[in-house]
């Protein structure tokens, strides 16, 4: 049979080249460790974008959450003391000044305008006659009947005191003349004068027997 190896009669100095190989195994692998690190490819940089507020999501913050509300632990109530009912203030009633009302001032008191006595009515002067446009001591009448107004006139003086005495014309003319007198003095002569457009009576100081030149005068 085979002689069997054992341990106790390996010498110590065959075990001393394995404890060499051993020691340079272990400086070797720092060595092939750094060799190792070398020959990686350097990385190259990322670059980092940095992303917008619009395109980042808002997570909710932990205030919001229901789960931190229902953790959160709820104080119990506060017991508010009663206060008692206070007395509630009557409010004034604002006094409002009264303005000063100026004392109103006489305004003066205009004099009456003092109106022109009436005129007494001419006694030469009918009912309805007016006197006439431009033409001194005359009155015009729209009656065409020229008979009519000097009976009329006539019997109106004769009763204020006035004599009237006809002067005779030589024909029918379509006029009258009388001289008039006052309590016996001669006044001024009378013409009475017609046409289709109505009569005039016009007081002149002396007698106009042309009838052509009457209707100039008494403009008729």
């Amino acid at each position: 049979m085979a002689r069997l190896w054992k341990p106790q009669n390996v010498s110590f100095w065959y075990l001393i080249p394995v404890a060499l190989v051993v020691h340079g195994l272990i400086l070797r692998i720092p060595i092939v460790l750094e060799e190792d690190t070398k020959e990686k490819p350097q990385t190259t940089p990322v670059k980092m974008q940095k992303l917008t507020s619009s395109k980042v999501a808002a997570s909710p913050t932990p205030s919001s959450s229901p789960t931190a509300i229902s953790q959160a632990p709820i104080p119990p109530p506060i017991a508010q003391p009663i206060q008692p009912p206070t007395q509630q203030s009557v409010p004034q009633p604002i006094q409002q000044s009264i303005p000063s009302v100026p004392s109103p001032v006489p305004q003066p008191v205009p004099s009456p305008v003092p109106q022109p006595p009436a005129k007494t009515p001419d006694i030469f002067q009918i009912q309805g006659a007016t006197a006439c446009d431009r033409v001194k001591d005359c009155y015009a009448s729209t009656e065409s009947n020229g008979r009519v107004i000097s009976q009329t006139l006539k019997e109106k003086l004769e009763s204020q005191g006035y004599t009237l005495t006809a002067i005779d014309l030589d024909e029918e003319t379509g006029m009258k003349i009388y001289r008039l007198f006052q309590n016996g003095k001669p006044k001024d002569y009378l013409h009475i004068i017609w046409t289709d457009k109505g009569t005039r009576s016009l007081r002149l100081p002396e007698p106009e027997t042309n009838y052509d030149q009457l209707l100039l005068k008494a403009r008729l």
